[in-house]
């Protein structure tokens, strides 16, 4: 496994829970208003479209995303072990711009452990997100 870009695909998914949680799932995209015309003419399709419809699907499909990522992330973070599971809400998922330094000493732990059982967890979380990204094989 290709470690510095699996790491960066899942700080990326831990940061992104961490937002959808803080700002919530919903999000408002507007239906246009404006009516457009066209000089060529309609073609009998017998589809009916809405913007209206169309801008509401959008919404209901980007919350629905939003909280099935929250929903994987989380569940995820919870079959790790009990301090793996600290390490990772401590760092990722509670609160903005917490540094590894702070959550340490925090925790107990020497910085070393704290390396240790974090790279652990995120081996882990790598294989239970399928975000892992594996070195190719060259002579292949």
């Amino acid at each position: 496994m290709d470690r510095e870009p699996t790491r960066d695909r899942e700080e990326v998914a831990l940061e992104t829970c961490r937002l959808y949680m803080q700002i919530g799932y919903h999000l408002e995209i507007e239906a246009k208003t404006t009516p457009a015309y066209s000089m060529s003419p309609a073609s009998q399709t017998n589809a009916f479209h809405s913007s209206i419809e169309t801008t509401a699907q959008k919404n209901v499909d980007e919350e629905r995303r939003r909280r099935e990522h929250v929903r994987r992330v989380t569940a995820a973070v919870d079959r790790l072990g009990p301090l793996e599971k600290k390490i990772i809400k401590k760092r990722y998922l509670e609160d903005d711009d917490v540094v590894n330094y702070a959550v340490w000493p925090e925790l107990n732990l020497s910085e070393r452990k704290y390396y240790r059982i974090k790279a652990r967890a995120f081996y882990k979380l790598a294989l239970m997100l399928k975000l892992e990204v594996y070195v190719e094989d060259e002579s292949a």
